[in-house]
């Protein structure tokens, strides 16, 4: 059981990882978000960026969920 934990735990942060990642390509290459890039100017391009990788977003989102489920899965046989 533990060996199963200890999995789904790596998968957790491997989807973290890729979410990091994810999240500095998005915001342009200095990975973060100013304000200035907050401002009207900026706010198309981060939306197209976004949108350009919404595959991306979409993959993370699915493997966070399976990740979530498996280790509420653990949890609930840990607590029986």
């Amino acid at each position: 059981m533990w060996a199963l934990i200890d999995c789904a735990l790596g998968d957790c942060n491997v989807a973290v990882e890729e979410l990091r990642a994810l999240v500095v390509k998005i915001a342009g290459e200095d990975g973060v978000f100013s304000e200035n890039q907050i401002k009207a100017a900026h706010k198309a391009r981060l939306c197209y960026r976004f949108i350009a990788n919404r595959d991306g977003v979409l993959g993370l989102t699915q493997k966070i969920y399976q990740s979530n489920c498996s280790m509420q899965t653990a949890l609930a046989v840990l607590n029986v």
